[in-house]
């Protein structure tokens, strides 16, 4: 009866122990200043109380933008919103290893290369002269009038 006691427990800690986990990330585009919180709800777990969890800041990253993360169990959040305590998201879905840009959840390839500026021009050389130049970022996009001289 030991044998089969001891080896039920042990088989319990393995399992506890290998709960899956779900992360969250927040790319701070806006610059925000303060603690980085994720207000959480919804789910299996209690939620949170505003203005939540402090995120972890990574070491990474992306386009001299510091990121930001929150872990879980599996399931135990439906709803976040990141916050610094004045500035804030909106109700925003979990949505498991994506990162979160201003305004959408993008995977980590998409919020990189999203955060790389290009730019478009409209015209042949010849008909740029007061002709609209639109700088976008694909995230907020923003136009420049200029006017060269040919």
């Amino acid at each position: 009866m030991r044998k089969i006691t001891l080896f039920f427990a042990t088989l319990m800690s393995v399992l506890m122990l290998s709960a899956a986990t779900e992360t969250v990330y927040f790319v701070n585009a806006n610059n925000w200043t303060g603690t980085i919180k994720a207000h959480l709800w919804g789910g299996t777990a209690t939620g949170t109380s505003w203005n939540g969890n402090t995120m972890t800041k990574e070491s990474e990253q992306i386009a001299g933008f510091d990121v930001y993360s929150y872990s879980a169990e599996a399931g135990a959040y439906a709803n976040v919103i990141f916050n610094n305590g004045s500035a804030q998201t909106a109700d925003l879905t979990w949505t498991a290893g994506k990162y979160y840009v201003k305004d959408a959840w993008y995977t980590k390839e998409e919020a990189e290369k999203g955060l790389v500026p290009s730019v478009k021009l409209a015209g042949t050389l010849s008909s740029w002269d007061g002709t609209v130049m639109e700088l976008s970022d694909d995230y907020k996009t923003a136009s420049l009038t200029l006017t060269l001289a040919v």
